[in-house]
């Protein structure tokens, strides 16, 4: 189906549940003109995903609301296009191999033992945890010690802020001009951390830490031999703390939110980690022996996906499902909703991590899982 009408813009409602709305009233592409000249198609069907981020991904760049971003955040992965971005991702790829990934879990067991050791104590006096700031913290902690073996949380927070829930920087429509100043000021702050740490490296402090500054100042370009230079490490190491960070505190937010509602799960999901465990701390071969957990954290990824909006913008015109997308239209998918395409997920706002089994996922549209988008750019 296909509409077309005047963007109510938000009126105070939640912008997952406005786009919920446009998608059960309006059908799976929706035309919203933003201004004149200016117009955004919202997509809800694994198909066009797949055709937006897939077939067609030449066709389809990522927008101005990215600009708004790139100017103080840089050419990461998450920010470059074209040949720089081929590059980067032909240089970082083969960096997250399996044994580098496996030892970053102490550090981030390390963490999680600290935060569970201060959760036993506030439970000896009823004190109240505030889950979203606790699992905000520890994340922070976390990608701080794997990013540069250092903790700059702070600096980390003053920078993720600005950024957070702002559909200005997901519409590109209207200037963001306090949001920018605050950016400006915070990426000033990471920038010293940054730089700092990579002279210390090559000046010969601190190069036997295994983290991901260690990976990206070793890693070569198989084609031309040349490494990366200082600017590029610090784009890298921003893109990691944008893609990163926030996502995974959220994620984790609403996974104990969603525990807590259904004590069931939460039992069983106990129940396993205590047999395969026996009280010790987990390490990065538990995991295939865990799979009742990682039906959990797969189901609280589908309710609750972190990546709610994927923009890009056509450069050519185009036709999805017969419908023109005229070129510099913005698109945007949201996993959201096709999280709960009733076509894909029966009772989908029902949290039921047995939809991961095995045989339930063989018989899915594998698109109709998406928590992280899809495509070559993740």
């Amino acid at each position: 189906m296909f509409s077309q009408f005047a963007l109510p813009f938000l009126r105070g409602q939640a912008m997952v549940t406005l786009l919920q709305q446009f998608s059960q009233q309006y059908g799976e592409i929706v035309r919203l003109p933003l201004a004149p000249g200016r117009v955004l198609f919202l997509l809800d069907h694994p198909a066009y995903f797949k055709h937006v981020l897939v077939t067609q991904a030449r066709n389809y760049i990522k927008a101005s609301p990215y600009g708004l971003l790139k100017k103080e955040f840089g050419d990461g992965l998450l920010f470059s296009q074209g040949e720089l971005w081929q590059r980067q991702r032909r240089m970082l790829q083969p960096g997250f191999h399996r044994k580098r990934v496996a030892g970053l879990t102490d550090t981030i067991t390390a963490a999680t033992a600290q935060l569970a050791h201060q959760w036993r104590s506030h439970a000896q006096t009823d004190q109240v945890i505030d889950i979203d700031k606790e699992m905000a913290d520890v994340t922070r902690l976390i990608t701080s010690l794997t990013l540069l073996s250092q903790d700059i949380t702070e600096a980390i927070d003053a920078a993720q802020k600005p950024v957070e829930s702002n559909l200005t920087m997901m519409l590109g429509t209207i200037p963001a001009t306090p949001q920018h100043r605050q950016i400006k000021t915070a990426v000033h702050t990471l920038n010293n951390h940054i730089f700092s740490a990579i002279a210390a490296r090559q000046n010969g402090q601190d190069t036997d830490k295994d983290d991901l500054l260690a990976m990206l100042l070793d890693t070569r370009d198989r084609k031309t031999g040349m490494g990366m230079d200082d600017q590029q490490i610090r784009d890298e190491i921003i893109t990691f703390i944008c893609a990163g960070y926030d996502t995974t505190s959220r994620g984790l937010t609403w996974t104990w939110h969603l525990l807590g509602q259904h004590p069931a799960v939460y039992d069983r999901l106990q129940a396993e980690v205590r047999g395969v465990l026996n009280g010790r701390l987990p390490t990065f071969d538990d995991l295939p022996h865990l799979p009742y957990t990682q039906m959990v954290v797969q189901e609280s990824l589908r309710l609750m996906a972190p990546i709610w909006a994927i923009g890009r913008q056509a450069v050519e015109d185009d036709v999805i499902d017969g419908k023109r997308i005229p070129a510099g239209a913005y698109i945007t998918m949201s996993p959201y909703l096709t999280h709960r395409h009733p076509d894909f997920w029966e009772n989908p706002n029902q949290f039921d991590p047995e939809r991961f089994t095995p045989e339930r996922v063989a018989g899915r549209d594998k698109l109709a899982y998406v928590p992280f988008g899809m495509g070559q750019r993740l």
